[in-house]
């Protein structure tokens, strides 16, 4: 059980997901207030959690792309077994 749990708490699937929840949620707050922060020159926490949301999705993308390479590699592997 604590295996998968720390599979999961590492996994980039979370991180992209975490990642894209807070850009999503930040762009909404900034949205909603986009001409404020413009003409009183004041920047909230929506920018920073925005700022942070977009580095948390890009740290992930390393392993989305090595998840995804071997799955592909794999595939190839059985596409070939199978030819045999």
């Amino acid at each position: 059980m604590w295996r998968r749990l720390l599979r999961l708490a590492h996994s980039p699937i979370v991180d992209a997901t975490i990642g894209v929840v807070m850009v999503g949620t930040a762009l909404i707050e900034i949205a909603g207030e986009w001409l404020e922060p413009l003409v009183g020159g004041a920047i909230g926490a929506a920018h920073g959690l925005f700022v942070v949301g977009v580095v948390h999705t890009f740290k992930a993308l390393p392993g989305l792309v090595e998840g995804a390479d071997k799955i592909e590699r794999a595939r190839e592997i059985e596409r070939e077994r199978d030819a045999a």
